[in-house]
Protein backbone atom coordinates (compact mmCIF):
# COMPACT_ATOMS: atom_id res chain seq x y z
CA UNK A 1 0.00 0.00 0.00
CA UNK A 2 1.72 3.44 -0.92
CA UNK A 3 0.57 6.92 -0.15
CA UNK A 4 0.05 8.32 3.47
CA UNK A 5 -2.78 9.42 5.51
CA UNK A 6 -3.08 11.37 8.91
CA UNK A 7 -6.59 10.01 9.58
CA UNK A 8 -8.68 7.12 7.23
CA UNK A 9 -12.42 7.34 8.38
CA UNK A 10 -13.96 3.68 8.40
CA UNK A 11 -17.44 2.41 7.59
CA UNK A 12 -17.56 -1.10 9.92
CA UNK A 13 -19.88 -2.81 8.06
CA UNK A 14 -19.58 -1.83 4.62
CA UNK A 15 -16.07 -0.93 3.93
CA UNK A 16 -14.32 -3.81 4.35
CA UNK A 17 -11.15 -2.78 2.58
CA UNK A 18 -11.05 0.04 5.46
CA UNK A 19 -10.88 -2.73 7.79
CA UNK A 20 -8.32 -4.24 5.58
CA UNK A 21 -6.01 -1.60 5.37
CA UNK A 22 -6.03 -0.89 9.06
CA UNK A 23 -4.99 -4.66 9.58
CA UNK A 24 -2.05 -4.44 7.07
CA UNK A 25 -0.68 -0.79 7.20
CA UNK A 26 1.52 0.66 10.17
CA UNK A 27 1.33 3.55 11.91
CA UNK A 28 -2.13 4.65 10.89
CA UNK A 29 -4.56 6.02 12.43
CA UNK A 30 -8.60 5.52 12.08
CA UNK A 31 -11.93 6.26 13.04
CA UNK A 32 -14.53 3.44 13.66
CA UNK A 33 -17.54 4.94 11.74
CA UNK A 34 -20.89 2.60 12.89
CA UNK A 35 -23.85 3.55 9.86
CA UNK A 36 -25.76 1.03 11.92
CA UNK A 37 -26.74 -0.32 14.83
CA UNK A 38 -22.79 -2.50 15.36
CA UNK A 39 -22.29 0.43 17.34
CA UNK A 40 -23.57 -1.96 19.98
CA UNK A 41 -21.03 -4.08 19.74
CA UNK A 42 -18.30 -1.26 19.23
CA UNK A 43 -19.50 0.53 22.64
CA UNK A 44 -18.83 -2.86 23.96
CA UNK A 45 -15.60 -3.71 22.88
CA UNK A 46 -14.25 -0.06 23.93
CA UNK A 47 -15.12 -0.50 27.47
CA UNK A 48 -18.51 1.60 27.11
CA UNK A 49 -21.12 -1.01 27.37
CA UNK A 50 -24.62 -1.85 29.85
CA UNK A 51 -25.28 -5.14 31.76
CA UNK A 52 -26.44 -7.57 29.14
CA UNK A 53 -29.32 -7.90 30.74
CA UNK A 54 -30.66 -4.18 29.65
CA UNK A 55 -28.34 -3.32 26.33
CA UNK A 56 -31.15 -3.60 23.54
CA UNK A 57 -30.20 -6.31 21.18
CA UNK A 58 -31.03 -6.48 17.62
CA UNK A 59 -34.43 -8.86 17.86
CA UNK A 60 -36.47 -7.48 20.71
CA UNK A 61 -39.78 -6.61 19.73
CA UNK A 62 -40.15 -4.37 23.19
CA UNK A 63 -37.51 -2.94 25.51
CA UNK A 64 -38.77 -2.38 29.69
CA UNK A 65 -35.39 -3.00 31.61
CA UNK A 66 -37.39 -3.17 35.00
CA UNK A 67 -39.11 -6.58 34.08
CA UNK A 68 -37.54 -9.85 34.71
CA UNK A 69 -38.81 -11.54 31.79
CA UNK A 70 -37.76 -9.18 29.74
CA UNK A 71 -33.98 -8.86 31.35
CA UNK A 72 -33.87 -12.89 31.25
CA UNK A 73 -35.30 -13.17 27.35
CA UNK A 74 -32.70 -9.96 26.34
CA UNK A 75 -29.50 -12.21 28.33
CA UNK A 76 -30.58 -15.20 26.33
CA UNK A 77 -30.82 -12.88 23.33
CA UNK A 78 -27.33 -11.00 23.85
CA UNK A 79 -25.57 -13.98 24.36
CA UNK A 80 -26.59 -15.85 21.31
CA UNK A 81 -25.56 -12.76 19.67
CA UNK A 82 -23.25 -12.46 21.82
CA UNK A 83 -21.58 -15.96 21.00
CA UNK A 84 -22.15 -15.92 16.72
CA UNK A 85 -20.51 -12.45 16.93
CA UNK A 86 -17.49 -14.21 18.92
CA UNK A 87 -17.92 -17.27 15.79
CA UNK A 88 -17.36 -14.88 13.50
CA UNK A 89 -14.57 -12.68 14.65
CA UNK A 90 -12.31 -16.27 15.51
CA UNK A 91 -12.91 -17.36 11.86
CA UNK A 92 -12.48 -14.15 9.84
CA UNK A 93 -8.89 -13.82 10.98
CA UNK A 94 -8.35 -17.05 9.25
CA UNK A 95 -10.61 -16.59 6.01
CA UNK A 96 -8.50 -12.84 5.48
CA UNK A 97 -4.92 -14.83 5.69
CA UNK A 98 -6.36 -17.40 3.14
CA UNK A 99 -7.90 -14.98 0.91
CA UNK A 100 -6.02 -11.86 1.51
CA UNK A 101 -2.39 -12.92 3.08
CA UNK A 102 -3.22 -10.52 6.11
CA UNK A 103 -5.11 -11.41 8.99
CA UNK A 104 -8.04 -8.94 10.27
CA UNK A 105 -8.71 -8.66 13.99
CA UNK A 106 -11.82 -7.30 13.89
CA UNK A 107 -11.52 -6.73 17.80
CA UNK A 108 -8.56 -4.68 17.53
CA UNK A 109 -10.00 -2.65 14.60
CA UNK A 110 -12.43 -1.28 17.31
CA UNK A 111 -10.49 -0.71 20.06
CA UNK A 112 -7.10 0.77 18.67
CA UNK A 113 -9.69 3.56 16.79
CA UNK A 114 -8.65 6.85 17.10
CA UNK A 115 -12.75 7.32 17.62
CA UNK A 116 -15.79 5.76 17.27
CA UNK A 117 -18.87 7.02 15.73
CA UNK A 118 -22.28 6.60 15.75
CA UNK A 119 -24.88 7.90 13.66
CA UNK A 120 -28.61 7.73 15.81
CA UNK A 121 -29.51 10.73 17.78
CA UNK A 122 -29.22 9.74 20.97
CA UNK A 123 -32.42 12.01 22.20
CA UNK A 124 -34.04 9.31 19.47
CA UNK A 125 -32.25 6.32 20.77
CA UNK A 126 -32.68 4.16 24.05
CA UNK A 127 -30.65 5.79 26.79
CA UNK A 128 -26.82 4.65 25.96
CA UNK A 129 -23.38 5.23 27.68
CA UNK A 130 -20.88 7.29 25.47
CA UNK A 131 -17.72 8.50 26.19
CA UNK A 132 -14.99 11.48 25.12
CA UNK A 133 -13.80 9.13 22.02
CA UNK A 134 -16.80 7.21 21.47
CA UNK A 135 -20.05 9.20 20.80
CA UNK A 136 -23.09 9.33 18.07
CA UNK A 137 -23.13 11.87 15.22
CA UNK A 138 -26.26 12.32 13.71
CA UNK A 139 -27.53 12.70 10.02
CA UNK A 140 -28.46 16.08 9.04
CA UNK A 141 -31.80 15.99 7.86
CA UNK A 142 -32.21 15.55 4.00
CA UNK A 143 -32.85 18.83 2.13
CA UNK A 144 -35.98 17.83 -0.13
CA UNK A 145 -35.66 18.77 -3.79
CA UNK A 146 -38.90 20.07 -5.44
CA UNK A 147 -42.05 17.53 -6.59
CA UNK A 148 -42.83 16.96 -10.24
CA UNK A 149 -46.09 17.64 -11.72
CA UNK A 150 -47.66 14.15 -11.10
CA UNK A 151 -46.68 13.96 -7.11
CA UNK A 152 -47.32 17.76 -6.70
CA UNK A 153 -50.83 17.42 -7.68
CA UNK A 154 -51.73 14.23 -6.10
CA UNK A 155 -51.03 15.51 -2.81
CA UNK A 156 -52.09 18.89 -3.35
CA UNK A 157 -55.68 17.39 -4.39
CA UNK A 158 -58.12 19.72 -1.93
CA UNK A 159 -60.54 16.54 -1.44
CA UNK A 160 -57.61 14.75 0.05
CA UNK A 161 -57.52 14.34 4.22
CA UNK A 162 -53.76 13.31 3.77
CA UNK A 163 -50.76 11.64 2.06
CA UNK A 164 -49.75 8.21 3.24
CA UNK A 165 -46.94 7.06 1.74
CA UNK A 166 -45.43 3.30 1.79
CA UNK A 167 -41.73 2.95 1.31
CA UNK A 168 -39.58 -0.23 2.41
CA UNK A 169 -36.50 0.77 0.17
CA UNK A 170 -35.00 -0.87 -2.38
CA UNK A 171 -34.13 -4.61 -0.68
CA UNK A 172 -37.45 -5.69 -0.45
CA UNK A 173 -38.98 -6.65 -4.02
CA UNK A 174 -42.15 -6.81 -4.00
CA UNK A 175 -42.49 -9.58 -6.90
CA UNK A 176 -41.66 -11.60 -4.52
CA UNK A 177 -44.40 -10.80 -1.56
CA UNK A 178 -47.37 -13.36 -1.55
CA UNK A 179 -50.65 -13.27 -2.72
CA UNK A 180 -51.65 -12.77 0.83
CA UNK A 181 -49.68 -9.88 1.60
CA UNK A 182 -50.43 -8.24 -1.28
CA UNK A 183 -54.04 -8.73 -0.91
CA UNK A 184 -54.32 -7.52 2.29
CA UNK A 185 -52.43 -4.37 1.71
CA UNK A 186 -54.69 -3.48 -1.60
CA UNK A 187 -58.20 -4.35 0.18
CA UNK A 188 -57.48 -1.98 3.13
CA UNK A 189 -56.17 0.84 0.75
CA UNK A 190 -59.25 0.55 -2.16
CA UNK A 191 -61.34 1.96 0.82
CA UNK A 192 -59.20 4.51 1.55
CA UNK A 193 -60.65 7.03 -1.39
CA UNK A 194 -60.13 10.53 1.06
CA UNK A 195 -56.86 9.57 1.39
CA UNK A 196 -53.83 9.96 -1.00
CA UNK A 197 -51.64 6.95 -1.34
CA UNK A 198 -48.14 6.61 -2.58
CA UNK A 199 -46.57 2.98 -2.75
CA UNK A 200 -42.73 2.42 -3.66
CA UNK A 201 -43.94 -0.42 -6.17
CA UNK A 202 -41.77 -2.68 -8.08
CA UNK A 203 -43.73 -5.81 -9.02
CA UNK A 204 -46.95 -6.70 -11.24
CA UNK A 205 -49.27 -3.89 -10.83
CA UNK A 206 -52.29 -6.17 -11.66
CA UNK A 207 -51.81 -7.48 -8.41
CA UNK A 208 -52.19 -4.58 -6.35
CA UNK A 209 -54.66 -1.72 -5.86
CA UNK A 210 -54.55 0.42 -8.82
CA UNK A 211 -57.17 2.99 -8.36
CA UNK A 212 -56.70 6.75 -8.99
CA UNK A 213 -56.01 8.03 -5.35
CA UNK A 214 -53.00 4.94 -5.23
CA UNK A 215 -50.05 6.17 -7.13
CA UNK A 216 -47.80 3.03 -7.42
CA UNK A 217 -43.89 3.98 -8.47
CA UNK A 218 -40.53 2.21 -8.52
CA UNK A 219 -38.79 5.38 -7.27
CA UNK A 220 -40.28 8.05 -4.68
CA UNK A 221 -38.48 11.24 -3.69
CA UNK A 222 -39.07 10.81 -0.14
CA UNK A 223 -37.74 13.96 1.42
CA UNK A 224 -40.44 16.30 -0.29
CA UNK A 225 -42.96 13.97 0.36
CA UNK A 226 -42.45 13.71 4.17
CA UNK A 227 -42.01 17.33 3.82
CA UNK A 228 -45.50 18.20 2.26
CA UNK A 229 -47.34 19.43 5.29
CA UNK A 230 -50.43 17.14 4.24
CA UNK A 231 -48.25 13.64 4.48
CA UNK A 232 -50.13 11.58 7.70
CA UNK A 233 -48.50 8.62 7.80
CA UNK A 234 -45.34 7.04 6.57
CA UNK A 235 -45.49 3.25 6.54
CA UNK A 236 -41.56 1.66 6.29
CA UNK A 237 -39.59 -1.30 7.23
CA UNK A 238 -37.95 1.41 9.96
CA UNK A 239 -34.24 1.34 8.81
CA UNK A 240 -32.03 4.12 10.04
CA UNK A 241 -32.41 5.96 7.35
CA UNK A 242 -36.35 5.32 7.02
CA UNK A 243 -36.58 5.99 10.66
CA UNK A 244 -34.66 9.46 10.89
CA UNK A 245 -36.64 10.92 7.89
CA UNK A 246 -39.72 9.88 9.50
CA UNK A 247 -38.34 11.64 12.35
CA UNK A 248 -36.71 14.63 10.57
CA UNK A 249 -39.96 15.50 9.27
CA UNK A 250 -42.01 14.48 12.12
CA UNK A 251 -44.52 12.40 10.43
CA UNK A 252 -45.52 8.99 12.59
CA UNK A 253 -44.79 5.62 10.98
CA UNK A 254 -46.72 2.04 10.79
CA UNK A 255 -43.40 0.02 11.50
CA UNK A 256 -43.09 -3.61 9.45
CA UNK A 257 -39.16 -4.62 10.08
CA UNK A 258 -37.68 -6.96 8.05
CA UNK A 259 -34.41 -8.28 9.47
CA UNK A 260 -31.64 -6.94 11.13
CA UNK A 261 -31.30 -3.64 13.38
CA UNK A 262 -34.95 -3.02 11.96
CA UNK A 263 -36.76 -4.89 14.77
CA UNK A 264 -34.53 -2.70 17.01
CA UNK A 265 -35.84 0.25 15.65
CA UNK A 266 -39.07 -0.68 15.69
CA UNK A 267 -39.31 -1.28 19.34
CA UNK A 268 -37.43 1.95 19.87
CA UNK A 269 -40.56 3.42 17.68
CA UNK A 270 -43.29 1.75 20.06
CA UNK A 271 -41.55 2.55 23.26
CA UNK A 272 -41.46 6.39 22.20
CA UNK A 273 -44.63 5.70 21.12
CA UNK A 274 -44.08 7.19 17.64
CA UNK A 275 -45.97 4.72 15.42
CA UNK A 276 -47.06 1.43 15.36
CA UNK A 277 -45.09 -1.72 15.48
CA UNK A 278 -46.96 -4.47 13.11
CA UNK A 279 -44.95 -7.68 12.99
CA UNK A 280 -44.57 -8.96 9.22
CA UNK A 281 -45.44 -12.62 10.66
CA UNK A 282 -48.65 -11.10 11.52
CA UNK A 283 -49.73 -8.43 9.42
CA UNK A 284 -53.28 -9.70 7.39
CA UNK A 285 -55.65 -7.27 6.61
CA UNK A 286 -57.36 -6.64 10.09
CA UNK A 287 -53.71 -5.70 12.02
CA UNK A 288 -52.79 -3.62 8.70
CA UNK A 289 -55.96 -1.48 8.82
CA UNK A 290 -55.72 -1.23 12.43
CA UNK A 291 -52.51 0.04 12.87
CA UNK A 292 -53.10 2.34 10.19
CA UNK A 293 -56.33 3.49 11.58
CA UNK A 294 -54.90 4.23 15.22
CA UNK A 295 -52.32 6.43 13.80
CA UNK A 296 -54.83 8.88 11.66
CA UNK A 297 -57.34 8.52 14.44
CA UNK A 298 -55.29 9.30 17.29
CA UNK A 299 -53.20 12.79 17.67
CA UNK A 300 -50.71 11.15 20.46
CA UNK A 301 -48.41 9.63 17.86
CA UNK A 302 -47.93 12.99 15.85
CA UNK A 303 -47.51 15.00 18.70
CA UNK A 304 -45.06 12.53 19.95
CA UNK A 305 -43.29 12.35 16.37
CA UNK A 306 -43.50 16.59 17.05
CA UNK A 307 -41.71 16.78 19.97
CA UNK A 308 -39.15 14.18 18.96
CA UNK A 309 -38.72 15.71 15.98
CA UNK A 310 -37.88 18.93 17.92
CA UNK A 311 -36.00 17.30 20.66
CA UNK A 312 -33.46 15.77 17.85
CA UNK A 313 -32.67 19.18 15.95
CA UNK A 314 -32.57 21.26 18.97
CA UNK A 315 -28.59 20.99 19.52
CA UNK A 316 -25.56 23.09 21.08
CA UNK A 317 -23.40 22.48 18.07
CA UNK A 318 -24.04 20.97 14.99
CA UNK A 319 -23.19 17.49 14.76
CA UNK A 320 -21.37 17.49 11.55
CA UNK A 321 -19.14 20.52 13.15
CA UNK A 322 -18.89 18.66 16.43
CA UNK A 323 -17.18 15.68 14.26
CA UNK A 324 -14.80 18.12 12.41
CA UNK A 325 -14.02 19.49 15.60
CA UNK A 326 -12.82 16.05 16.90
CA UNK A 327 -11.46 15.09 14.07
CA UNK A 328 -9.40 18.53 13.90
CA UNK A 329 -8.42 18.23 17.76
CA UNK A 330 -6.81 14.71 16.89
CA UNK A 331 -4.68 16.26 14.16
CA UNK A 332 -3.83 19.36 16.79
CA UNK A 333 -3.24 16.79 19.75
CA UNK A 334 -2.44 13.23 18.43
CA UNK A 335 -1.57 12.20 21.82
CA UNK A 336 -4.34 12.86 23.59
CA UNK A 337 -5.90 9.85 21.94
CA UNK A 338 -3.69 7.57 24.63
CA UNK A 339 -5.12 9.87 27.33
CA UNK A 340 -8.96 9.74 26.34
CA UNK A 341 -8.97 5.49 25.59
CA UNK A 342 -10.62 4.02 28.53
CA UNK A 343 -8.56 1.82 30.77
CA UNK A 344 -11.00 -1.17 30.81
CA UNK A 345 -9.68 -1.90 27.00
CA UNK A 346 -7.09 -3.78 28.00
CA UNK A 347 -8.78 -5.99 30.45
CA UNK A 348 -9.89 -9.30 29.49
CA UNK A 349 -13.75 -9.68 30.55
CA UNK A 350 -12.40 -11.88 33.70
CA UNK A 351 -10.61 -8.66 35.11
CA UNK A 352 -13.32 -6.04 33.24
CA UNK A 353 -16.01 -7.42 35.54
CA UNK A 354 -14.09 -7.98 38.74
CA UNK A 355 -14.81 -11.76 38.74
CA UNK A 356 -11.21 -11.77 39.83
CA UNK A 357 -11.71 -9.86 43.04
CA UNK A 358 -15.45 -11.32 43.90
CA UNK A 359 -12.85 -14.58 43.38
CA UNK A 360 -10.41 -13.34 45.30
CA UNK A 361 -12.43 -11.97 48.16
CA UNK A 362 -14.72 -15.03 48.36
CA UNK A 363 -11.57 -17.28 49.52
CA UNK A 364 -10.94 -14.69 51.62
CA UNK A 365 -14.04 -14.60 53.44
CA UNK A 366 -14.21 -18.76 53.23
CA UNK A 367 -11.17 -18.59 54.98
CA UNK A 368 -11.76 -15.98 57.71
CA UNK A 369 -14.79 -18.04 58.48
CA UNK A 370 -12.87 -21.33 58.71
CA UNK A 371 -10.02 -19.62 60.87
CA UNK A 372 -13.42 -18.28 63.45
CA UNK A 373 -15.08 -21.75 63.28
CA UNK A 374 -11.74 -23.54 64.52
CA UNK A 375 -10.67 -20.82 67.06
CA UNK A 376 -14.22 -21.06 68.40
CA UNK A 377 -14.16 -24.84 68.18
CA UNK A 378 -10.87 -24.65 70.59
CA UNK A 379 -12.22 -22.27 73.24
Amino acid sequence: MSGYWDLLLVDNVFHPCGVYLTSCAKNLSWIDYSTTLTFRRTRALRAINLPISTEPNMNMINYNHKSFKFRLTNTAGEMLESALGTVLQKLLPYWTEGKLKVRMNIKDFHRRAIYAFGSMSPMLDFALPQAANTFTIDYSCPKPAALGNDFQELVDDPSSKGTIIVSFGHYVKWKYATTEILQSISNVFINMTDYRIVWQYDGDKKRVANKAHVKLAAWLPLPALLKHPKTVLFINHVGIKSLHEAVCFAVPVVAIPMFGDQYRNAALIRQRRLGIFLEKTKMNEFSFRSAIEAILHQPTYKKNMKTMSAMTKDKIIDDLEKGKFWIDFYLRHPKAATHMKLKGVDFCNFTYFDIDLVVALSALFFLLVEVLQKCCANQ
